[in-house]
């Protein structure tokens, strides 16, 4: 990290420093003693006695780069030599751990945590739509107004915009008034395609430490544009990704409308799609870095937050299914972490039963890292337990529970047997092999069943029956 003479005069505040900083660009990098016929490097802070420095420089020391200077009331260059050391130490910690964070899939709520004993102040990040990306309250300020659906309120976003129109364009962080008498710091992020996508703000920032505290900002901003450039798809997809949304909440139910927007978002006609959820409960830096590395990956894929679980919407028609399922399971793998798929669809309008749909699959299926769990695989595991909850009267076959009580007392095998038979359609060769016996054994046990419970097993309706009970009451049933 580099630094400016504004950073070093804020840092050492407690000496009570004269600054005569003409430049202050953010070009320091290290710190020297000054001694006499020293050839001044321009990337490095010197410091020495005011006497070192000039003949009549009478008391105190003095920190200097190039024409840039910080008088500061003590004659203890030894104590500033270290106290700067210390300064470069903390800054350079504090950029790595964001730095690291970062790459570890943080959100930005996390990073501006981390920044918050740097910038001191209220600070906070939305994206191009006025949404929250993150927020971080100084704990001796007010609490910034948040709408409830995590935007800003209407008076800071008229703000912005009419800021936006000053500053287009604009790389820098910058200072505007931001009302009731206060100046705050605000700094724009761009998409690699020029488009807005974000602001970061410091409220009040810009108070008597405002020229460190801008550059401050410069380096913090600086890390963010790298957190930016790994979610820029996702970012840009978000205001799409409302269309999904909506229709989830009941707000969008318009057939057409549906359609025209699908349109806005290249997914026209009626694509092949597929939902996948993602519980909350997992953490938000796994489920982060699960929103970035898919979106990242494919352009077909929208990921996107809703009531705190984690979406992902695929057009199968742009991408191969095999693809994503392997890098979704490589994905989740990699953060102890496991989903649940709806059945495949073209309408977009029944999105809330997908919804269900995966939520059932997760719900069900494997918690083993990686397991992307199909709903159609726990589909008829669902309707057992429904059928299971609303039955108020027995409904187990007796032909069934005949077999069960035979086998009991003969220590035969016949109720498996019928089950796994029926399982089979009646395939006789096929229900041996499950059943590790000769095919004429399974005939003859076939024969002693019908006889024992009376049954015709070639009347369709019969096998239903049988099939039915089997199901509602045999837990183990489809294992068999």
């Amino acid at each position: 990290m580099k630094f400016s003479m504004w950073i070093v005069n804020d840092w050492l505040e407690a000496f009570e420093p004269e600054p005569r900083i003409t430049k202050g660009d953010m070009k320091i990098k290290g710190v020297r003693y000054f001694t006499e016929g020293i050839e001044p490097e321009e990337d490095l802070l010197y410091v020495g006695h005011a006497t070192d420095f000039i003949a009549t420089g009478g008391a105190g020391v003095i920190c200097a780069n190039r024409d840039d200077l910080i008088l500061l009331n003590t004659e203890d260059e030894y104590q500033i030599f270290n106290e700067i050391q210390r300064m470069l130490e903390f800054y350079n910690d504090w950029e790595n751990g964001i730095m690291r964070a970062i790459e570890e899939g943080a959100s930005v709520e996390e990073i501006l945590q981390l920044t918050m004993p740097v910038l001191n102040k209220t600070i906070l990040v939305t994206d191009a739509s006025h949404s929250m990306l993150g927020i971080c309250h100084h704990p001796e300020e007010q609490e910034h107004f948040i709408m409830e659906d995590g935007h800003l309120s209407s008076h800071d976003v008229i703000m912005l915009n009419e800021v936006l129109q000053q500053y287009t364009g604009v790389h820098d962080p910058y200072i505007v008034d931001g009302g009731y008498d206060q100046k705050d710091i605000i700094r724009n992020f761009y998409a690699k395609n020029g488009d807005l996508i974000g602001w970061f703000v410091a409220m009040e920032g810009a108070d008597a430490h405002a020229y460190s505290r801008l550059h401050l900002t410069e380096v913090f901003c600086h890390l963010l544009d790298f957190w930016f450039r790994i979610n820029e798809e996702a970012l840009l997809f978000s205001p799409q990704s409302s269309l999904f949304i909506n229709i989830l909440d009941n707000k969008e139910t318009d057939p057409s409308q549906i359609r025209f927007r699908q349109e806005g978002i290249g997914w026209a006609g009626n694509p092949d799609m597929q939902l996948f959820y993602i519980r909350e409960g997992s953490s938000q830096l796994d489920m982060n870095y699960l929103q970035r590395a898919l979106s990242a990956s494919f352009s077909a894929v929208y990921c996107f937050k809703y009531l705190s679980d984690l979406l992902i919407i695929v057009n199968y028609d742009k991408i191969t299914e095999k693809k994503f399922r392997q890098e979704l399971s490589d994905a989740l793998k990699k953060r102890k972490m496991c989903c649940g798929s709806s059945y495949r669809f073209k309408d977009l309008q029944q999105l809330p039963a997908y919804y269900k749909q995966a939520q059932l699959a997760l719900q069900y299926g494997s918690t083993k890292p990686g397991a992307v769990n199909r709903c159609e695989d726990f589909a008829l595991e669902y309707i057992r337990h429904q059928i299971n909850d609303q039955l108020e009267i027995p409904l187990s076959s007796p032909a069934a529970e005949k077999l069960k009580q035979y086998d009991a007392t003969a220590g035969t095998e016949y109720y498996r047997t019928l089950a796994v038979y029926l399982l089979q359609e009646r395939d006789q060769t096929k229900t041996a092999e499950i059943l590790c016996i000769h095919r004429n054994t399974l005939i003859y046990r076939i024969k002693k069943i019908e006889s024992l419970i009376n049954i015709d097993l070639d009347d369709g309706r019969n096998r239903f029956a049988l099939l039915l009970s089997f199901f509602v009451t045999d837990p183990d049933f489809l294992q068999k």
